[in-house]
């Protein structure tokens, strides 16, 4: 990923030289990266795996109706972004 993209990462561990988008009250940015644990909560709140819970008050933290509804788009394939497979590589 080029240095001048912008990229949402709730973590934001290692990505310090990275332009920040806050996603989705912000702008779009050009790539997300979500850790499984956190993808998980936000698909599963407090019941089975991938149950996409409706109401984001069910689901700790969650912030926002918007931030549940367009996060789970990504993992629904209702997105601009595309799921694609973890890298494991990101510190080395």
């Amino acid at each position: 990923m080029p240095p001048d993209e912008s990229l949402w990462w709730d973590r934001k561990r290692g990505f310090e030289d990275y332009e920040h988008a806050g996603f989705p009250d912000e702008r779009t940015p050009s790539v997300l990266v979500i850790e499984m644990l956190d993808a998980n909560h936000y698909l599963s709140g407090i019941g089975w795996r991938d149950s996409y819970p409706s109401d984001y008050r069910s689901i700790f933290d969650s912030l926002s109706q918007q931030r549940i509804d367009t996060l789970q788009a990504v993992f629904r394939g209702e997105s601009e972004f595309v799921e694609s497979a973890p890298c494991r590589t990101l510190f080395s």
